[in-house]
């Protein structure tokens, strides 16, 4: 029986806040924030594995929160270097700069993005992927091997971007990425990055013209506290549908670390379960929502937040509006 989805990538984060107040030692790395929401909006019914490489040094309490949340850790491969650690440098604006606390390595990079032997084999069976990834360093063996085995399994390959791009890309690398996958999400910034300056639809119909043919069949471009706009391509690389999607605001904002990474896992559960775009990007809110109270990941498990987030969902669908 195929996993319901897979994520990738965990690292011990030491957050350093716009104000200098520093929090240690956090479970990070996108890959369990992004199980959290995917859990959330199916109040923790979901088969998920996490696969990243850790060493002997991973917090007990970390390997806890993941099986508490009912995640397979079967894929957390063990090494003889200690777990990804890094600071976390957050920004008033929302950007976030990530400094590695050892030396980058290509056994580090391993350790963040698996190959595909060091998958156990029931992962490779998995009905999505959502990886996060450099929109100039694309894993594309590793990526052109996972999209046709979520395919068969009818699912899909969900591609989020962690970073900027150093400079626009050329005509070539958009196609190469956006061929990538079949749901992509970048934020606005690393947008703009990418293309130039423009508004979050625009630019999500810009992505959407490069990935005609066997690009994504979605784009959802994150914008903080704006919220976040969702486009569905025809096929032909023109936009079917776009929504405006309004961020949850009826909370205490801690730390906005990881809401990125839980409104992509949420996204990708609500589009699986009946394609509708606004209701998937409505639960994408939802689950940012909750990584935005806390420091880290939450401390209770998604089936304990499920009907506080039932709630959340219905706030949020009442507002969101479509553009297209």
């Amino acid at each position: 029986m195929p996993l319901d989805c897979v994520c990738f990538s965990l690292i011990i984060d030491d957050v350093v806040l716009p104000d200098g107040t520093t929090h240690m030692g956090l479970l990070g790395g996108g890959g369990p924030q992004t199980l959290f929401g995917y859990q959330l909006q199916t109040g923790q019914q979901a088969c998920v594995g996490l696969a990243a490489g850790v060493g002997a040094d991973l917090p007990q309490a970390c390997r806890a929160w993941l099986q508490k949340l009912g995640v397979d850790v079967k894929g957390l491969r063990l090494t003889d270097r200690p777990t990804p650690r890094a600071w976390q440098v957050c920004e008033n604006d929302g950007r976030r700069t990530q400094v590695w606390r050892m030396e980058p390595s290509p056994e580090l990079y391993r350790m963040l993005r698996p190959e595909i032997a060091d998958l156990p084999p029931h992962f490779l069976a998995s009905r999505a992927y959502i990886m996060g990834v450099h929109p100039e360093r694309l894993p594309l063996h590793v990526l052109h091997q996972l999209r046709p085995r979520a395919h068969e399994f009818g699912g899909c390959l969900m591609l989020e971007t962690f970073t900027h791009a150093s400079s626009q890309l050329t005509r070539e690398s958009l196609q190469h990425l956006m061929a990538a996958c079949d749901i992509f999400s970048p934020n606005h910034h690393e947008a703009q990055s990418m293309l130039g300056s423009g508004a979050p639809l625009g630019l999500c119909c810009e992505l959407l013209r490069h990935g005609r043919g066997d690009g994504p069949k979605v784009v959802v471009m994150r914008c903080g506290a704006e919220g976040s706009v969702v486009a569905r391509s025809d096929g032909s690389g023109r936009a079917a549908e776009a929504w405006s999607i309004p961020a949850f605001t009826d909370i205490d904002v801690v730390d906005v670390t990881g809401c990125g990474d839980a409104y992509c896992g949420a996204f990708m559960a609500a589009w699986q379960a009946e394609q509708e775009l606004g209701n998937a990007g409505a639960w994408g809110s939802v689950a940012g929502s909750f990584l935005a109270e806390c420091h880290g990941v939450p401390p209770q498990p998604a089936v304990a937040l499920y009907q506080k987030a039932r709630e959340r969902f219905a706030a949020v669908k009442q507002q969101i509006k479509r553009l297209i």
